[in-house]
């Protein structure tokens, strides 16, 4: 066989097998050679050139292939080669490729924007909620110290009126008056003696709002003073002096007699005396203190109901900062027993009545709707049934709460809030803000995603370039010829020169034809490529 006919064989097996898989390549050319070790070592010096991983391995250079692979019984050891090879494979591709090192960078600068942007989305949350949890927990803690101050004022006000000189004389005067007076007689004996009027001044000067005692028992405070049998010696009302006090007055009653102050906590009907506050749909607490004489004994014990609802809603007001938090109290039951934001979207969903006062608490349950009640044409039929909000349950547990993952409120939105329990008053605190709050506060997050955006534009930009000077690459050298062999493609870039694949003029097959670079064409560099060609 000469060499021209050498040469053609050499063509023939490399454009057969170049394009096989890895594990395929080998047993093909060995076919192929039927066994001229020379030959087979001339494809593969060829293949060479195609990728710098050599695929297949002569046995008179190297040992055999199958006593190159080594089987491992560690599965460790296995995968950390696989994982290994899998890089190097990768790194090499990308070296190979100039489209892939073209788009390289942009994709590694890409990499590191997207971790940047990553840490400093958690950083800026991180912050803010750490910020949001401390204007909460604030916001929260000076609610509540008003609250208890101004319950402890009204204790101290009832103190200081149960130890007036001239009120407890009254009452002493009262109490005589129904120990002589006949049963069906007791009323009337009461309400004609002139104590009573002057036990009516002393209350109207403590009377805040400074109110005819007719009026304010119509309103916002109320007071009764029962004797140690439960009868009303005096009242807000003319109407309910003389009757006998309710069950639950009696039992408040026997402990105010006993020396204790007692504090009955917000609820929506019923009062220390029969048929008083009027208003059963408002929230009252009771506060009762017994009255002494000079030599120390209770002569009768006082009672002041006092409607909470608008007065907690005016101090919550006045303490709210920054505007954006809604804070409210609730009693035991869950029920509002003050005012609560968004008051005109609840009365546009129908979930409080549009004729509610100003300040006034709504009867409202602050259940979670487990929907968006704006969302809807109407309210869940199982709103009744639905669980309390997640703030109101964990405060009546007796838990300090800070939720700033989001949670839904009474209207269903998402929202993030604190609230804490008054063990002393039996009442509930609660203030929210909407979620978006938090949301907007990441303001370095809105920066990072800028610099993210421009990231991903330098990518595809960097991208469309090495596409496109790839292609106009591609063009230039398939439209070339090196000497009358048309250009394919290139197979390689070496250290002395290139490699093309280019198409035999008169056979119609591919052949590859190594062009050595200016600067390396030596004379030591041409007689190698010679012997490399033999």
């Amino acid at each position: 066989m000469n060499d021209k006919e050498r040469f053609a064989q050499i063509k023939e097996i490399f454009i057969d097998v170049v394009d096989l898989a890895d594990e395929l390549r080998e047993s093909a050319i060995r076919d192929r050679c039927d066994g001229d070790e020379s030959l087979f070592n001339e494809v593969v010096s060829l293949l060479e050139y195609e990728s710098k991983q050599t695929l297949v391995r002569s046995s008179s250079r190297t040992k055999p292939i199958e006593n190159d692979i080594k089987i491992t019984k560690s599965a460790s050891t296995t995968l950390g080669t696989f994982v290994q090879k899998s890089i190097s494979a990768a790194i090499h591709r990308i070296l190979k490729e100039p489209l892939l090192r073209w788009i390289a960078w942009p994709f590694t600068i890409q990499l590191i924007l997207l971790i940047a942007t990553y840490a400093g989305w958690r950083h800026a949350r991180i912050q803010s909620e750490q910020l949001f949890k401390e204007n909460l927990t604030t916001n929260l803690n000076l609610h509540a110290s008003g609250i208890e101050r101004w319950i402890q004022d009204q204790v101290e006000n009832a103190h200081a009126l149960a130890t007036n000189r001239d009120f407890v004389a009254a009452v002493s005067k009262l109490k005589e008056v129904s120990s002589h007076a006949e049963e069906t007689e007791i009323s009337k004996a009461l309400l004609e003696t002139t104590k009573q009027t002057n036990l009516k001044t002393v209350l109207s000067k403590f009377a805040s709002h400074q109110k005819s005692l007719e009026e304010s028992s119509k309103n916002d405070w109320s007071f009764g003073i029962a004797d140690d049998i439960g009868l009303v010696l005096a009242a807000s009302s003319d109407k309910e002096v003389g009757k006998r006090l309710t069950t639950g007055g009696r039992a408040a009653a026997m402990r105010v007699f006993d020396g204790e102050t007692v504090f009955i906590p917000p609820k929506s009907s019923g009062g220390f005396i029969p048929g008083y506050p009027e208003d059963v749909d408002a929230p009252y607490i009771s506060i009762l203190i017994p009255i002494r004489q000079a030599n120390n004994p209770i002569t009768a014990a006082l009672g002041i109901t006092v409607r909470v609802d608008r007065e907690f809603s005016r101090l919550i007001v006045a303490g709210r900062k920054p505007d954006s938090m809604n804070t409210y109290l609730f009693n035991s039951l869950g029920t509002a027993i003050s005012n609560v934001g968004h008051i005109d979207k609840l009365k546009r969903i129908g979930l409080v009545a549009n004729k509610l006062e100003v300040g006034a608490a709504p009867p409202l349950v602050l259940r979670d709707p487990g929907v968006v009640l704006e969302e809807r044409a109407a309210l869940p039929s199982d709103l009744a049934s639905r669980p309390l909000t997640e703030i109101v349950r964990r405060a009546m547990v007796g838990v300090m709460s800070v939720n700033v993952a989001g949670y839904r409120d009474y209207r269903g939105v998402s929202v993030i809030g604190a609230s804490k329990w008054l063990p002393e008053f039996e009442i509930g605190i609660a203030t929210e803000m909407d979620i978006h709050e938090l949301t907007n506060a990441s303001i370095a997050w809105r920066h990072l995603a800028n610099f993210e955006w421009f990231g991903i534009a330098t990518t595809l930009l960097a991208f469309i370039f090495a596409k496109l000077r790839c292609i106009g690459h591609q063009l230039r050298e398939e439209g070339s010829m090196i000497g009358p062999y048309p250009i394919i493609r290139k197979l390689e870039d070496g250290g002395m020169g290139t490699v093309y694949l280019c198409k035999h003029p008169r056979l119609h097959r591919r052949c590859a034809i190594k062009v050595l670079k200016a600067d390396k064409a030596t004379s030591d560099a041409r007689a190698r490529m010679e012997r490399e060609a033999q």
